[in-house]
């Protein structure tokens, strides 16, 4: 617990070094640094333009969607007796709510 209290100003040196520079390492050109922009935001551009294509092929209606001719007959017996299941409580709360029960 000592060490933790005991903070040199050592360990918290600034140097006068910008953040992007390392020792050795001359300044980067404004053109170079430039041009790695331009090209990361052409990859991005083309990442982003290849996702949506690939959204586009996904929902173009060929045979997507949510139709019951998608489930197999075991999964529309389910989801009948979940409808039936959900029906059921609505009557017995609506039963509940008007005092009947």
């Amino acid at each position: 617990m000592a060490d933790f209290f005991n903070v040199d100003d050592d360990d918290f040196v600034e140097e006068d070094t910008p953040a992007f520079e390392t020792p050795g390492q001359a300044e980067p050109d404004f053109d170079d640094t430039l041009d790695q922009l331009r090209d990361k935001s052409a990859r991005t551009s083309a990442s982003h333009d290849a996702m949506d294509m690939s959204v586009d092929d996904e929902f173009s209606g060929g045979g997507s969607g949510f139709a019951l001719s998608n489930f197999t007959t075991a999964q529309k017996l389910i989801l009948l007796a979940l409808l039936l299941l959900d029906i059921v409580a609505i009557g017995f709360g609506i039963l509940v709510a008007t005092g009947r029960i």
